[in-house]
């Protein structure tokens, strides 16, 4: 006869299986939904609606005809019950008891897997522009051999891409290493917008999974008295912010993650060198993530024997300098070329052509942010980890939602992995709830639909939703 506890879990691993099986069904209601954006309208944060009828060929998805306030309502209702879902689902589990979580654990990376490949195949990247953008780039290394820090993709004649891609007037704002490994992927898919959709959904999906799974050792290096490293994989790994923004729009942001989440467990495991190696191959893939590698190379050499201290962090330091040399060996003539990053952070988003969210001047807004970073790297390296990757995240969450001049869901994947890892406790707790709250308030912004050709209001709308 099974006893209370034992019918609990099973209780228990049928609701997650429930919940595993209702948010497949969701997506595919989201993949026929984005397929069939109604013509003429796009989102708040802005649609590619080209890439509809590409998947719809390919899925044989039918077309959903409604009006935009239907689609509007539709697509806001399937994000609200994604999100349920995933919430329901993370309950579930805190109700398991510790010897029945290792079956819920196998079932939480097949269920994500399912998730994550079903999304890849079947949800056109309509919810963004930036694939064909990433993608242009790798193409442009890969193909023509050219280096897309001096050259701009619209200036490269015969790209199939273009028609796909937004803000191709500058040169590329990403890191070398994710350039390298855009140019790698660009040899692997064919030269056309579907197969760069494809390559590159999978190439963030799979990002995301081993970004997922790696969060459970971290957790449990952080503080495995108090973590619960399966719930670090779940939070990750079933949620909707995660999946649709990796898989379904093939975002930078899981690329950016997998080697910063590496390094951080390499750093914990006493193989310091290897880890600021990592470290820095995430800040080479987008930047966000220098603020960790900034934190952990001074906590490291604050962690060293007295006498040792300025030794550690020559020699951390000097392993960055190396890595950050090889990754960007092969684009060393365009560093300084007109358009990159670099012009983004002084004048904001004015080489885009886009509105600004500050009244101030953005490079004013950087050095004060910077000046933030100088005041709370101090307590946070004095602490344990944990207090540094909350500081960490809190801090990313400081520059997304005001220094950044856009306000994007993707960008929260950031903090929200670290949130994820952090052990149970007070603040623990309160950043998991800042994150994820955050993110499922922003993805909701996507069911705001505008026509397409209201520009002017197109802008007044973003700047309503993020001033």
């Amino acid at each position: 006869m099974p006893t209370p506890a034992i019918r609990r879990d099973r209780a228990c691993l049928g609701l997650l299986c429930a919940c595993l099986v209702l948010s497949l069904l969701l997506y595919v209601g989201l993949a026929a939904l984005l397929g069939s954006v109604p013509t003429g309208w796009t989102s708040v944060l802005g649609f590619s609606l080209e890439s509809g009828p590409l998947f719809r060929a390919l899925t044989g998805l039918p077309r959903v005809d409604l009006s935009p306030s239907g689609s509007s309502r539709t697509l806001g209702a399937l994000l609200v019950l994604l999100w349920a879902l995933w919430l329901a689902a993370v309950v579930v589990w805190q109700r398991l008891s510790p010897a029945a979580r290792g079956r819920a654990h196998t079932l939480v990376v097949s269920g994500g897997v399912a998730m994550l490949a079903l999304v890849v195949v079947l949800v056109p990247p309509v919810l963004s522009a930036d694939l064909y953008r990433q993608a242009s780039y790798g193409h442009m290394v890969a193909r023509w051999g050219l280096n897309p820090y001096a050259v701009r993709a619209v200036d490269v004649a015969g790209n199939p891409l273009l028609p796909f891609a937004t803000q191709t007037q500058i040169t590329t704002i990403y890191g070398p290493a994710y350039t390298l490994l855009s140019a790698f992927a660009a040899t692997l898919s064919p030269p056309t917008p579907l197969g760069a959709a494809l390559a590159w959904k999978t190439l963030s999906a799979l990002a995301a999974l081993g970004t997922a799974l790696l969060a459970a050792p971290l957790a449990r290096a952080l503080d495995d008295a108090r973590s619960d490293a399966g719930l670090a994989t779940l939070l990750l790994l079933w949620n909707p912010l995660v999946i649709v923004e990796s898989a379904g729009a093939g975002h930078i942001e899981p690329v950016m993650m997998l080697p910063a989440v590496a390094g951080m467990l390499l750093v914990l495991r006493k193989r310091p060198v290897p880890g600021t190696a990592m470290l820095v191959v995430s800040v080479l893939t987008k930047w966000v993530t220098g603020l960790l590698l900034a934190l952990v190379l001074l906590r490291e050499a604050r962690g060293a024997a007295p006498g040792r201290r300025g030794r550690t962090l020559l020699r951390l330091a000097g392993v960055a300098l190396l890595t950050a040399g090889c990754c960007y060996a092969p684009f060393a003539t365009g560093l300084f070329a007109r358009g990159g990053v670099h012009e983004l952070a002084i004048h904001g988003g004015a080489p885009l052509g886009n509105p600004t969210r500050s009244w101030l001047p953005e490079w004013v807004v950087v050095l004060a942010f910077a000046a933030l970073v100088a005041a709370v790297a101090r307590p946070a390296v004095r602490g344990g980890w944990p207090r540094l990757l909350a500081a960490t995240a809190l801090l990313m969450l400081v520059f997304i939602v005001v220094v950044v001049p856009w306000l994007f869901p993707w960008y929260l994947i950031a903090p929200l992995v670290l949130a994820a890892v952090l052990p149970r406790s007070p603040r623990g707790f309160a950043m998991r709830l800042l994150c994820f709250g955050l993110g499922a308030v922003l993805m909701l912004h996507y069911a705001r639909l505008v026509p397409c050709g209201d520009y002017p209001g197109l802008c007044a709308a973003i700047r309503t939703c993020w001033t």
